[in-house]
Protein backbone atom coordinates (compact mmCIF):
# COMPACT_ATOMS: atom_id res chain seq x y z
CA UNK A 1 0.00 0.00 0.00
CA UNK A 2 1.16 3.48 -0.83
CA UNK A 3 -0.71 5.18 2.01
CA UNK A 4 -2.63 4.16 5.11
CA UNK A 5 -4.82 6.15 7.47
CA UNK A 6 -3.86 5.43 11.07
CA UNK A 7 -6.40 7.69 12.81
CA UNK A 8 -8.72 10.53 11.88
CA UNK A 9 -11.42 12.77 13.28
CA UNK A 10 -13.91 15.11 11.57
CA UNK A 11 -13.92 17.37 14.63
CA UNK A 12 -16.24 17.60 17.61
CA UNK A 13 -18.19 20.45 19.17
CA UNK A 14 -16.55 19.51 22.46
CA UNK A 15 -13.32 21.12 21.26
CA UNK A 16 -11.58 18.68 18.94
CA UNK A 17 -10.34 20.02 15.60
CA UNK A 18 -10.31 17.68 12.59
CA UNK A 19 -7.14 15.82 11.63
CA UNK A 20 -5.88 12.83 9.67
CA UNK A 21 -2.89 10.85 10.94
CA UNK A 22 -1.43 8.64 8.23
CA UNK A 23 1.59 6.80 6.88
CA UNK A 24 2.88 7.08 3.34
CA UNK A 25 6.02 7.44 1.29
CA UNK A 26 7.77 10.79 1.92
CA UNK A 27 7.49 11.72 -1.77
CA UNK A 28 3.73 11.34 -1.55
CA UNK A 29 3.54 13.48 1.61
CA UNK A 30 5.60 16.17 -0.16
CA UNK A 31 3.21 16.14 -3.14
CA UNK A 32 0.25 16.49 -0.79
CA UNK A 33 1.86 19.42 1.03
CA UNK A 34 2.65 21.11 -2.28
CA UNK A 35 -0.98 20.75 -3.34
CA UNK A 36 -2.18 22.19 -0.02
CA UNK A 37 0.10 25.20 -0.32
CA UNK A 38 -0.97 25.86 -3.90
CA UNK A 39 -4.65 25.50 -2.95
CA UNK A 40 -4.22 27.95 -0.09
CA UNK A 41 -2.46 30.50 -2.28
CA UNK A 42 -4.99 30.47 -5.10
CA UNK A 43 -7.33 33.49 -5.12
CA UNK A 44 -10.35 31.32 -5.92
CA UNK A 45 -9.43 28.69 -3.34
CA UNK A 46 -12.25 26.44 -2.24
CA UNK A 47 -10.74 25.81 1.18
CA UNK A 48 -11.88 27.92 4.14
CA UNK A 49 -8.76 27.27 6.21
CA UNK A 50 -5.09 26.69 5.58
CA UNK A 51 -4.04 23.08 6.04
CA UNK A 52 -0.61 21.56 6.47
CA UNK A 53 1.12 18.23 6.71
CA UNK A 54 3.73 17.68 9.39
CA UNK A 55 5.89 14.60 9.76
CA UNK A 56 7.23 12.55 12.63
CA UNK A 57 8.33 8.98 13.29
CA UNK A 58 6.22 6.27 14.89
CA UNK A 59 7.44 3.76 17.51
CA UNK A 60 9.04 1.68 14.72
CA UNK A 61 10.88 4.76 13.36
CA UNK A 62 8.77 4.82 10.22
CA UNK A 63 7.66 8.21 8.87
CA UNK A 64 4.10 9.22 9.69
CA UNK A 65 2.22 12.42 8.93
CA UNK A 66 -0.49 14.61 10.37
CA UNK A 67 -2.86 16.63 8.17
CA UNK A 68 -4.37 19.47 10.20
CA UNK A 69 -5.17 23.15 10.26
CA UNK A 70 -3.38 25.29 12.86
CA UNK A 71 -6.22 27.80 12.53
CA UNK A 72 -8.74 25.16 13.53
CA UNK A 73 -6.57 23.88 16.35
CA UNK A 74 -6.62 27.38 17.87
CA UNK A 75 -10.31 27.96 17.11
CA UNK A 76 -11.43 24.66 18.64
CA UNK A 77 -11.28 26.27 22.11
CA UNK A 78 -13.44 29.28 21.20
CA UNK A 79 -17.11 29.96 21.78
CA UNK A 80 -17.58 30.15 18.00
CA UNK A 81 -16.41 26.54 17.75
CA UNK A 82 -19.01 25.53 20.32
CA UNK A 83 -21.68 27.22 18.22
CA UNK A 84 -20.61 25.19 15.21
CA UNK A 85 -19.44 28.16 13.12
CA UNK A 86 -15.99 26.75 12.40
CA UNK A 87 -16.90 23.10 12.49
CA UNK A 88 -19.31 23.37 9.57
CA UNK A 89 -16.69 25.04 7.35
CA UNK A 90 -14.04 22.59 8.55
CA UNK A 91 -16.18 19.68 7.43
CA UNK A 92 -16.73 21.39 4.08
CA UNK A 93 -12.94 21.60 3.73
CA UNK A 94 -12.62 17.89 4.53
CA UNK A 95 -15.11 17.07 1.78
CA UNK A 96 -12.82 18.92 -0.66
CA UNK A 97 -9.57 17.53 0.77
CA UNK A 98 -10.58 13.87 0.63
CA UNK A 99 -10.87 13.62 -3.18
CA UNK A 100 -7.95 16.03 -3.65
CA UNK A 101 -5.62 13.84 -1.59
CA UNK A 102 -7.09 10.71 -3.19
CA UNK A 103 -6.23 12.05 -6.65
CA UNK A 104 -2.65 12.70 -5.55
CA UNK A 105 -2.36 9.17 -4.18
CA UNK A 106 -3.72 7.72 -7.41
CA UNK A 107 -1.54 9.92 -9.59
CA UNK A 108 1.78 9.34 -7.82
CA UNK A 109 1.40 5.80 -6.47
CA UNK A 110 2.78 4.25 -9.66
CA UNK A 111 5.75 6.62 -9.60
CA UNK A 112 6.49 5.68 -6.00
CA UNK A 113 6.09 1.94 -6.61
CA UNK A 114 8.44 2.22 -9.56
CA UNK A 115 11.14 3.87 -7.42
CA UNK A 116 11.10 1.10 -4.77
Amino acid sequence: RVSETIASCEGHLSGRAPYVYFACHPILAARMEKCLRESGESPDGVLHFSWQITGTFNASYEPTYLLRSCQLDRASNSVFWLLGCYLHRARMDLSVLAPLMGNIIDRYSLEIEYQK
